[in-house]
C-alpha cells in the first residue's frame, strides 16, 4: 500500500554558526591585512528544469522529493588551490562556484589532516563559517562531510605550520547543490541573475505551526533536546527528516537515534557516512526569528546502520535505528529519551519535529490514537488539536520524528498522513499515522534492552546525567534499585588492568555496568546464569574513580573502585 511519505522537498538555510566537532575559530586569512592568492573553479549546473519535472513526476506517485544533488569533482584539492606563503605557515585557498545554487554543501571520499592542522569553508560575505576542522575529523574510511554554506560559492581554506612536514589528503569527490528555495534568505540576495526555473510551490513549514519554545512544548524541555534534523543522502541526492535520541535500559547513553525507514529507502550503506544531524536547531522563544536572526545549532556527521523496516514502510511498522559515529561533548549534553511499549495509546500527548527543514515544532493531541486505518494495526492515527500558539500539524522534514506520551516517553514514530494548514476548519482531516513503538521493539531490543532487563518503559537522560541521579520510581520495574548487598564482592577495589566480581546469585543473569565519576556508562557486561566468578578486563578506562553496578532479580548493587 503507497503512504504518503513526509520527506521535505524544501531546504532551509539557517543558521550563522555551529559545531560540527570544530574548534569555531576563524579563518587564518580573516586576520591578514594582505591579500591572499584565490583561484576560482566553476563547476555546471545540473539541469533544474529536468530535476523539478523528476521532483513533480515522483510525487504523483508518493515518493521523496529531493532538496538538493551531488555535483561530482573528483579532483585533488591541492592540484587547485593556490598557495600563499607566510614566515611560518602556508595557506591554500579554492573558490568553487555552481551557479544559481541557493547553498553548497562538501564532501570528500578521501580524507585526512595531519595534527595540527586547519581547514575552514565559508562564502564570500563571510555569513556564515564552518571550522576549523582538524584532525580530530579523520575518519577511518577516508570519508569527511560537511553542511552548507550560503550562495553559489564556497571557498576552501587550508592551514598548514610549516614544522609540519606530513601532507593532508583533501580529494574534492562532490559539492551538495541546493536546488530548492531557501528561509531566511532574501532571494534577490542570493541570484546573480534571474534563473528559468521556479520552486515557489515549496515552502517552509506552514503558518500554523508551533514553536517548540510556545507554551505548549513547557512540559516537554527536556525531551526536546533529543530531536534533531537529519540530513538525508540517498545516491545523489538529499532530503530532510527528523529523529530522535533514543535511551536504552541500561542507561548506556550510547548516541542511537530512531527515525522512519522510508527516509533512508534510497540510501545504500555507505551514504550514512555522509548524514548530518541538527540538535537545538529552534527559536529561543514563541516568536519565530526575523530574516537575518538565524538560531545557532549544534550539528554531527555520519552514522552507522543498525535497522530498520525491510519494506521502508510499505507494509512494516516503518522503523529506523542508526548510531552516530562520534560520541556528544558535555558542553552539548543532549537529552535520551525514554520510551514506553505498550499496546495501548496514550491519551494525549505531542510530536515534536522539524516540519520542512524548519526550526523544531510541537504538534498536540488531544484524542487518544487508535489503530483504526492504520495499515494492519501497524500504526497509531492521531488527530491534531487546536492549541493555544496554533494548529500544529506535520509536513515533509517531519517523517521519522517521535509521538510522545504526556510523560515525554516515545510511543511511535511518524510514517505520514494528510494534515495540512488549510484544514484546519476540517479537524476530522488533520490526521497522520506514527508506526507503534510496541511493535517496533523486538527489532530494536539488542540495542535499546541489550542486556534482557524485559523493562517495558525508560525514563530519559541527560548525557551529563548521573545514572544515581534517577528516582526509584523512573527506573523501569526489572532494575528498580535497592542499596543492599545482593551478595557481590568487586576486588581489588584499587585495580589496574583488571576487576574480579564474585557472586552468589543463581538461576539468573546479572548485568554489570561500569559508570565513570559523572554517572556516564563506560563499560557493560553480563555474567552468566550461576557463574560464580568472573573477571572484566578494564584496562581501556582511563585512570580515576568508577562505580561497578550489578542488576539481577529486580534489584541493584553499587561499588566503587578506583583505576589506577
Amino acid at each position: 500500500m503507497k503512504r504518503y511519505f513526509l520527506i521535505t522537498a524544501l531546504m532551509l538555510l539557517v543558521v550563522l554558526s555551529n559545531a560540527q566537532i570544530s574548534t569555531k575559530q576563524l579563518p587564518r586569512s580573516f586576520f591578514l591585512k594582505e591579500k591572499v592568492g584565490l583561484v576560482t573553479k566553476t563547476l555546471s549546473s545540473p539541469d533544474i528544469d529536468a530535476l523539478l519535472e523528476e521532483d513533480d513526476n515522483n510525487a504523483n506517485f508518493f515518493k521523496a522529493q529531493r532538496c538538493a544533488v551531488a555535483v561530482p569533482m573528483f579532483e585533488n584539492f591541492f592540484d587547485n588551490a593556490v598557495r600563499t606563503s607566510f614566515e611560518n605557515y602556508d595557506l591554500y585557498t579554492l573558490k568553487v562556484t555552481i551557479p544559481y545554487a541557493y547553498a553548497i554543501g562538501f564532501s570528500s571520499n578521501d580524507f585526512y589532516l595531519p595534527k595540527g592542522t586547519e581547514l575552514y569553508l565559508y562564502n564570500p560575505e563571510h555569513s556564515k563559517v564552518l571550522g576549523a576542522y582538524t584532525s580530530d575529523n579523520n575518519a577511518e574510511n577516508g570519508i569527511f562531510a560537511t553542511e552548507y554554506v550560503y550562495g553559489d560559492e564556497i571557498i576552501i581554506e587550508y592551514y598548514q605550520p610549516k614544522t609540519i612536514i606530513e601532507s593532508a589528503k583533501i580529494e574534492l569527490s562532490e559539492f551538495v547543490y541546493f536546488y530548492r528555495d531557501v528561509t531566511y534568505i532574501e532571494q534577490e540576495q542570493m541570484l546573480k541573475s534571474e534563473p528559468q526555473f521556479s520552486t515557489k510551490e515549496f515552502r517552509e513549514s506552514g503558518s500554523c505551526n508551533v514553536n517548540i519554545n510556545c507554551s505548549e512544548g513547557d512540559n516537554y524541555q527536556d525531551v526536546k533536546n533529543a530531536v534533531m534534523r537529519i540530513q538525508i543522502r540517498g545516491g545523489y541526492n538529499y532530503y530532510w527528516c527528523t529523529g530522535t535520541l533514543i535511551n536504552t535500559t541500561n542507561y548506556s547513553k550510547e548516541p542511537y537515534i530512531i527515525s522512519a525507514a522510508h527516509c533512508v529507502q534510497y540510501s545504500s550503506t555507505s551514504n550514512y557516512s555522509y548524514f548530518v544531524f541538527y540538535f537545538n536547531y529552534e527559536a529561543p522563544g514563541c516568536t519565530t526569528p526575523s530574516y537575518g536572526s538565524e538560531p545557532s545549532y549544534v550539528s554531527y556527521t555520519g552514522c552507522t546502520f543498525l535497522a530498520k523496516d525491510s519494506s521502508n514502510g510499505d507494509n512494516g511498522t516503518d522503523y529506523l535505528l542508526v548510531k552516530l559515529n562520534n560520541n556528544f561533548t558535555s558542553s552539548h549534553n543532549p537529552y535520551f529519551a525514554g520510551w514506553l511499549r505498550s499496546s495501548t495509546a496514550p491519551n494525549s500527548g505531542v510530536c515534536i519535529h522539524h516540519p520542512s527543514g524548519d526550526i523544531k515544532k510541537i504538534s498536540s493531541f488531544t484524542a487518544q490514537p487508535t489503530s483504526a486505518e492504520a495499515y494492519n494495526s501497524t500504526h497509531w492515527r492521531v488527530y491534531w488539536a487546536q492549541t493555544t500558539n496554533g494548529f500544529g500539524i506535520v509536513e515533509g522534514g517531519s517523517s521519522g520524528s517521535g509521538l510522545f506520551n504526556t510523560d515525554g516517553r516515545l510511543v511511535g514514530t511518524l510514517t505520514g498522513g494528510y494534515s495540512d494548514c488549510g484544514y484546519i476548519s476540517s479537524p476530522s482531516m488533520e490526521k497522520d499515522w506514527y508506526g507503534r513503538f510496541d511493535l517496533q521493539f523486538s527489532n530494536l531490543s539488542q540495542w535499546l534492552d541489550a542486556t534482557g532487563t524485559g523493562a517495558t518503559t525508560v525514563e530519559g537522560i541527560y548525557f551529563n546525567q548521573a545514572v544515581d541521579t534517577l528516582s526509584t520510581d523512573t527506573i523501569p520495574s526489572a532494575i528498580n534499585t535497592i542499596e543492599a548487598s545482593m551478595g557481590f564482592v568487586v576486588y581489588p577495589s584499587i585495580a589496574n588492568d583488571y576487576i574480579n566480581i564474585s557472586s552468589n546469585i543463581a538461576n539468573t543473569n546479572v548485568v554489570v555496568v561500569v559508570l565513570n565519576e559523572i554517572g556516564q556508562s563506560v563499560l557493560s557486561y553480563t555474567i552468566p546464569a550461576n557463574q560464580s566468578n568472573t573477571s572484566i578486563n578494564i584496562s581501556s578506562l582511563k585512570d580515576g574513580v568508577y562505580f561497578v553496578r550489578f542488576y539481577a532479580n529486580g534489584n541493584s548493587y553499587i561499588q566503587k573502585i578506583i583505576k589506577q
